[in-house]
């Protein structure tokens, strides 16, 4: 799940709550922006409704970086479930990717 916490068309808090109703170890990849009162709500919803999959990112990470948390999810098991047959190749060529962030 990839989304913004303060987006035209969504509200990432409620994302969260709507994951953690569904499986709150689901991963999350929330950008939250740099305004320290939005990343608070971030960090009260989180805890909250104890979700353990949620990863913050103030802005959109690099490729290898969203690739890796893709196939992470995906071997997970916890999404992306139409992915299985890419995802092994997937490790191999993440093997090679530098940690860019």
């Amino acid at each position: 799940m990839l989304a913004e916490l303060d987006g035209v068309d969504q509200d990432g808090c409620d994302v969260m709550m709507r994951v953690a109703d569904y499986d709150p170890t689901m991963p999350v990849l929330l950008l939250t922006g740099a305004d320290p009162a939005q990343l608070g709500a971030a960090d009260a919803v989180k805890e909250l409704w104890g979700l353990s999959g949620v990863q913050m990112e103030p802005q959109l990470p690099s490729a290898g970086w969203l690739a890796e948390f893709l196939c992470c999810a995906a071997r997970s098991g916890k999404c992306l479930s139409a992915l299985d047959g890419a995802t092994a190749m997937g490790r191999m060529e993440l093997a090679t990717l530098p940690d860019q962030r």
